[in-house]
Parts: C-alpha cells; sequence; structure tokens
C-alpha cells in the first residue's frame, strides 16, 4: 500500500515542482500553491494512515544510528521557518546543551517524523507570538526537546493522543481538515523508540509539548556513527556542482512517469542523462560505457534494484559504483535488504529535487 499510495504523488508532486519554476502568472502560482498544500496534506494522510495501520497490526521496523540532535532540529527549523514566518511568527531555537551532548542514538528519520508534526501542529494553532524549539537537560542525564507555541492552547487535554480526535480548524486557521492520526501516531512512534512524550497547555496562552529522551539514548562522539546514510535535509545549502561537469549518471526505471520526473530534477545539472528501462538494458550500458552514479527504481517487471545491485558487485566494473534506489517503499523496512544487497543509498518518494541533487552531490564530490 505504501508504494501503491505515495508512488502516484510522487509523480504529482515531482512535476508540480518542476512547474512551479516556470515563468506564469501571478494568478496561476497561487493556483499551483493550492494543489501543492493540498498535495503535502495528502501525503501526510498516507503517511499516518500507513503508520496506524502498522501500529494497531505489528510494530514499527526500526533503523537505528548515532546523530546529532541539534543537526536534526535544525533541519526541522529550515523546513518550516519560511511558513511560520510568513504568518508573522517568530520562530527560533534554544540550544541549553554544548555540542557533544546533543548525540543520540535511535531511528533517526521516526523522530524527525515525530518534531515534523509538532511543529505543523504548533504553527497551524498560533496566530500569533512564536514557535520555539528547545534542547535542555532532561531527567537522570537524558536529554529534553520541547516544541513550545503561544497558540490558543489545548481545552480536551485528555484526548489529544486518542486515534481520529481532530479540531475542525478548516474555518478559523484557513487550514486543510485532519483525520486526528498525527498526535496518536507520534505517541505510538516515540513509546516505540522508548522515549516519551508528554504535554502541558494553558487555554489562550500556548501549549509546550516535550520528548523525554533517556539517559541510555545519549551518546558521546566517539560512538558516532559515520557510516549512516549521508542523505542531506530538503533544505541544504545552495549547490555549486563544480565537480559534476563531464560526469555522467544511469536512471532506470520501468515507469516513464518516474523517468519524467527525474530527467527533470536533473535539467538544470551539467549531468549526462542515460536511461534504461529494464535491468538487464541498464547492465548493458554499465558495461559499454562508463557511468559515474546510478539510480535505479526497486521494483520493476523481472528484475528490480536490488538484483541490479547484486550483478553491479559482482562485476570488476561496477563493483565501486553508487547506486542510490528511488522507491516509494518505507526506508526503514527496504534498507535492510538493499544493504544486504550492496545498495550505496536509498532515496525515499516522493522526494524532491533539492534532496536529490544533494545526495548526488555526497558521491560525486571528491
Amino acid at each position: 500500500m505504501s508504494h501503491e499510495l505515495r508512488a502516484p504523488l510522487h509523480a504529482m508532486l515531482g512535476i508540480l515542482e518542476q512547474v512551479q519554476k516556470t515563468s506564469l502568472s501571478s494568478e496561476v502560482h497561487k493556483q499551483l500553491d493550492i494543489v501543492e498544500t493540498s498535495g503535502q496534506h495528502l501525503l501526510n494522510l498516507v503517511n499516518n494512515l500507513l503508520d496506524a495501520s502498522k501500529l494497531k497490526n505489528s510494530s514499527l521496523t526500526l533503523q537505528t544510528s548515532v546523530f546529532d540532535l541539534l543537526e536534526l532540529v535544525r533541519n526541522g527549523y529550515n523546513l518550516f521557518a519560511s511558513r511560520i514566518q510568513d504568518k508573522g511568527l517568530t520562530f527560533d531555537i534554544v540550544n541549553n546543551l554544548k555540542a557533544d551532548q546533543c548525540l543520540i542514538e535511535t531511528d533517526k528519520s521516526r523522530l524527525y517524523q515525530v518534531i515534523i508534526n509538532l511543529l505543523s501542529n504548533a504553527m497551524k494553532f498560533t496566530t500569533s507570538g512564536k514557535v520555539s524549539l528547545l534542547i535542555s537537560n532532561g531527567d537522570e542525564g537524558g536529554i529534553s526537546l520541547e516544541v513550545v507555541d503561544t497558540g490558543e492552547g489545548i481545552e480536551n487535554m485528555s484526548a489529544i493522543f486518542q486515534p481520529f480526535f481532530s479540531k475542525d480548524v478548516s474555518e478559523k486557521y484557513d487550514e486543510l481538515s485532519s483525520t486526528g492520526l498525527g498526535l496518536s501516531v507520534a505517541k505510538e512512534i516515540i513509546h516505540a523508540l522508548g522515549f516519551d512524550l508528554s504535554v502541558q497547555s494553558t487555554v489562550c496562552k500556548g501549549s509546550t509539548f516535550s520528548i523525554n529522551i533517556p539517559h541510555t539514548a545519549v551518546r558521546t562522539q566517539t560512538a558516532l556513527n559515520l557510516s549512516e546514510s549521508k542523505l542531506l535535509s530538503d533544505n541544504a545549502k545552495p549547490l555549486t556542482m563544480k565537480s559534476w561537469s563531464g560526469k555522467s549518471v544511469l536512471e532506470i526505471d520501468d515507469s516513464q512517469i518516474n523517468l519524467i520526473v527525474i530527467q527533470a530534477m536533473l535539467s538544470s545539472s551539467p549531468l549526462d542523462m542515460i536511461v534504461a528501462n529494464s535491468v538487464d538494458e541498464a547492465l548493458v550500458i554499465l558495461e559499454e560505457q562508463p557511468v559515474d552514479i546510478v539510480i535505479s527504481d526497486l521494483h520493476m517487471p523481472h528484475k528490480g534494484g536490488l538484483e541490479l545491485s547484486k550483478q553491479m558487485r559482482l562485476n570488476k566494473k561496477t563493483r565501486s559504483r553508487p547506486l542510490i534506489i528511488a522507491s516509494a517503499d518505507i526506508r526503514q523496512e527496504a534498507w535492510p535488504k538493499c544493504e544486504d544487497a550492496g545498495v550505496t543509498d536509498y532515496l525515499e518518494k516522493p522526494f524532491n529535487e533539492n534532496k536529490l541533487l544533494n545526495l548526488i552531490e555526497v558521491y560525486l564530490t571528491p
């Protein structure tokens, strides 16, 4: 279901991003912004429904690594900064810890998912004042991460973590309605991570959602796992692409729509683009001409990305060639098999142009 629902969303949002960069009237841009907002809302709804289903019927697959919590918080800040400031709100990060005290070991993407959910709610229900991200010492050597807002506060505190509990915000806040699954899923994810999520709120004054990270998840600098995925945030610094000239990328996908999307995303780069519609076709290309980086779909008829990776690792010519799998399958569930097959990195759909280019930069920069 993840693949079937999120793959068409990737195509829609990917093409939309490219159209928005073209010269259009202000009215058309406003209409496209509505389409994008609706698409992102639908993506969030799909993700929450999928997570709610998994949490009800089994358990989440976790992919743990050691990373910098402050960096993750900054990624969340960058994602929401312009939208929160457009509402006339102040948005800041307050870090009360030293740099070497912010390393933790847990599932990075799942914790980021919760942070995004809490920031989204803070932005939605705050019309004046500020939204803050606070990092400080927690209980018994742990770390406390708080999302604080000066919004309207919460009246029914006992129901906010219940599935499908939602307040109608469409008229007052000019927002799309919600399934009410966001906080319920966030609570379950935090529980699966072994953390704690609590809330304090005063009506008409604001709310504070606190994630308590226990000392058992806190790590030192020497424990930093340098081999974790190098995938950068959606809001990484602008690329120079200085080292890309004369280099090539091979794109493999049986879907013409996906090929069109990724070709459009790479059109602004100096990369030479080579296209293949199957693994067999790609292996012939790799045998006959030099390719600097390979991007492949995971699921294709007959042979998919895993089979391609295994064949590439058996061939001396392609053994060390970077292979990125792009798929709508959830990363945590797909990555173990990809890693076993020798895949270099994973790009979860939907992704935008900036995320794709930043990931390519990692492997094309000397």
